[in-house]
């Protein structure tokens, strides 16, 4: 399994812009450094427009694709209130008061969200993150998805907040494939379910490997 920062995350660069389609060259540039010709994708959130969009751009690069938490759009409403408190409260706080609801669900172990944000934190500053959010949010990838080939995987917990189980299963239509509903679960299935995510990728792989 390879992983990497996005381009404004962690350790990586802060400059933007922070499309998709950006992000998508990124782990393109990762794949040719690394020699790697084909790979089975996977994204979480946003990441799941990422790797649509790199099927898309780069369709022989694409074994599978999985997306977990994902939405053709993400519909985040007016944002100037949150962006507020961010310039105001910094980063750390800023995400201590939004991702216990907005993405897990009720009863997540605080060890969980605290590690979630830290790695939402770390290493940013409160512009970077407001470009971040706001590229994310006026984005659509339809016409990305519908230009995807490469057999799909959509995965949405049923108590996500934040690309909720309707946008999920658009997203399945859109690609053409199955939606699978993981119950008791929210927005970041990876770390709170992370042994039903690694069953779900490894089945979807090994279906699809030659």
């Amino acid at each position: 399994m390879i992983s990497f920062d996005l381009r404004g995350h962690g350790q990586s660069g802060k400059n933007g812009p922070f499309t998709a389609k950006n992000y998508a060259e990124d782990a393109l540039a990762v794949l040719d450094a690394l020699d790697i010709p084909k790979a089975h994708l996977v994204g979480v959130s946003f990441g799941g427009s990422i790797v649509t969009t790199l099927s898309a751009l780069s369709p022989a690069r694409a074994v599978t694709v999985a997306a977990f938490g994902a939405a053709l759009n993400i519909q985040a409403g007016d944002m100037s209130g949150a962006f507020q408190l961010l310039r105001t409260e910094g980063v750390r706080d800023f995400f201590s008061s939004i991702l216990p609801e907005a993405s897990f669900a009720p009863g997540t172990s605080p060890e969980i969200i605290d590690r979630a944000i830290d790695a939402a934190s770390r290493g940013r500053d409160s512009e970077t993150v407001i470009a971040v959010i706001t590229s994310a949010v006026s984005e659509d990838v339809a016409a990305s998805v519908l230009a995807v080939n490469a057999p799909a995987l959509v995965v949405t917990g049923e108590l996500d907040a934040t690309c909720p189980i309707e946008s999920g299963r658009h997203l399945a239509e859109a690609l053409r494939t199955e939606f699978v509903m993981v119950p008791e679960y929210g927005h970041v299935l990876p770390m709170e379910a992370p042994e039903k995510v690694a069953s779900l990728i490894e089945a979807h792989a090994t279906k699809y490997s030659h």
